[in-house]
């Protein structure tokens, strides 16, 4: 491995917390973008019937992006927190390790979330019941996004100014 591959290795593994976290803070987004229009009317009334058949799709293809972004930003924030990947200062280092942090912490609202999506994704009796999940689903995700999404962003994001080198 020449210098110049081992350097572009190194650089790519400090931007992958960064790249994959950017991409589950934007499916978050895209989350709340898609749902919203079911909490407002005329779409909150007559969207029951519809939601759950169409948050179960939208849910099945979304699940893969979440399970996999946030553990492998979670891995490659690990791995740029060890010792052995590079020569990082202490505060660098910090910073992916409170990264990964914030990472793990987006499954901690998995249990309420599944729950939410069972009541919004109840194909029984279809209606406004389901559309009524919506605001509980937007208020969740928003404190998701607020409170482990956004800080895991800003601490690589952070990370990857501190580690960089500029000419």
């Amino acid at each position: 491995m020449t210098i110049e591959t081992h350097n572009l290795g190194l650089n790519l593994l400090r931007l992958a917390p960064l790249v994959l976290s950017t991409a589950s803070l934007m499916c978050g987004v895209d989350q709340a973008n898609a749902l919203r229009p079911f909490s407002k009317p005329p779409l909150a009334k007559t969207g029951g019937s519809v939601l759950p058949h169409w948050f179960s799709g939208f849910f099945d293809t979304t699940i893969y992006a979440v399970g996999l972004s946030y553990p492998l930003a979670f891995a490659t924030a690990l791995l740029n927190a060890g010792k052995y990947v590079g020569d990082l200062d202490d505060t660098t280092r910090y910073l992916y390790w409170a990264g990964a942090a914030f990472s793990a912490g987006h499954f901690l609202y998995g249990p309420g979330a599944m729950k939410i999506i069972a009541r919004m994704c109840d194909k029984e009796n279809p209606g406004v019941k389901n559309t009524q999940t919506t605001h509980e689903w937007l208020d969740m995700n928003f404190t998701r996004i607020i409170t482990v999404d956004g800080p895991a962003w800003i601490m690589y994001f952070a990370a990857v100014l501190s580690a960089a080198s500029f000419p």
